[in-house]
């Protein structure tokens, strides 16, 4: 494995290194929070310019407006520029998944460690129906770990168009054989009809005996 790789996914970016795999907000995240931001600079320039002209309601809404929406966008910032929704730790001996405070990716909410993880699962809507009978123009993509008491934990997902299937296809197994590489399990894929086989789950990284790093 290279030093440092990335793999682009949903509204999100996999940052791969020797010892761990992230999952990280992506830069589209950022919109939101730069125009907050903006609407923010605005309140607060309207509110020192018009503080002697405006009526005492107009500026107690300035006020308001501008103390909720000027932390959150400092919030959203920071969060997409450096919160991690999901980090697998070789060092660590275990995943875990954040939330952090208002939304910032610092607090665990779920930790998981190799031991107890059963195997990683691809699965895809490739084959699945709208209700008038049409395939989707939309296919999905998800990683989910699977415990060993069966409990499904999302990891990773790509959504792309019909037309670029393959693509998704490649970066998202791409991510989880790197995951299960580094966990030491195996990944399962979730066959569908453009593959050549007519499995309907395939195992595509080799289950590896479990160690424990002392």
């Amino acid at each position: 494995m290279s030093d440092r790789c990335q793999i682009s996914l949903h509204r999100s970016v996999a940052i791969i290194t020797d010892q761990s795999i992230s999952i990280k907000h992506g830069k589209s995240g950022l919109v939101f929070p730069i125009i907050e931001l903006f609407m923010f600079v605005v309140a607060v320039a309207l509110l020192v310019i018009f503080i002697n002209a405006w009526p005492l309601n107009a500026l107690v809404f300035l006020l308001i407006f501008s103390s909720i929406v000027g932390p959150l966008s400092l919030i959203g910032l920071i969060n997409n520029i450096v919160g991690t929704s999901f980090v697998l730790e070789k060092s660590k001996y275990s995943a875990r998944w954040q939330q952090g405070l208002l939304g910032l990716g610092i607090g665990t909410y779920e930790l998981v460690s190799f031991d107890r993880i059963d195997h990683f699962f691809i699965r895809n809507d490739f084959d699945d129906f709208l209700a008038g009978g049409s395939k989707q123009d939309l296919v999905e993509f998800e990683i989910l770990m699977v415990k060993d008491n069966d409990k499904k934990l999302s990891v990773a997902r790509v959504i792309e168009p019909r037309e670029f299937v393959d693509n998704a296809r490649n970066r998202i197994n791409k991510l989880g054989l790197l995951l299960g590489e580094m966990a030491s399990v195996e990944v399962k894929v979730k066959k569908n009809s453009s593959d050549e086989s007519n499995n309907c789950e395939s195992v595509t990284s080799r289950s590896r005996k479990r160690y424990r790093q002392i």
